[in-house]
């Protein structure tokens, strides 16, 4: 596996540092929530909005100052890195003999 054969998400205390949208919330159509392992060589911040990014600045948690308590109201602390491998080929998945929609959960295909 290569370093350009993944998506990485990451996010500060459940919070997503590319879209600032909560960690594991679908980004809305058309905006990329992730950036490409080998490409991305640094990322300063987190996005406050369109074409806005907040340098990261470590602060101690219960007293409001974190990007988690000013968005989601949660102190986990953190950081979060989620790395999806590129899988090789074509492929699909089946739960029996049905075919299942890559775009959905198990709970919207009541599996």
């Amino acid at each position: 596996l290569s370093a350009a054969a993944c998506a990485i998400k990451i996010s500060v205390g459940g919070i997503n540092a590319i879209t600032g949208g909560k960690q594991n919330e679908e980004a809305p159509m058309g905006v990329q929530d992730y950036v490409v392992g080998g490409t991305q060589p640094w990322i300063d911040g987190i996005a406050t909005e369109p074409g806005v990014v907040r340098q990261f600045v470590a602060m101690k948690l219960g007293h409001g100052y974190t990007i988690e308590e000013q968005l989601s109201n949660t102190t986990n602390g953190g950081i979060q890195i989620d790395v999806f491998p590129t899988l090789s080929g074509s492929v699909t998945f089946h739960h029996g003999s049905s075919q299942l929609a890559l775009d959905k959960s198990p709970s919207d295909l009541n599996i």
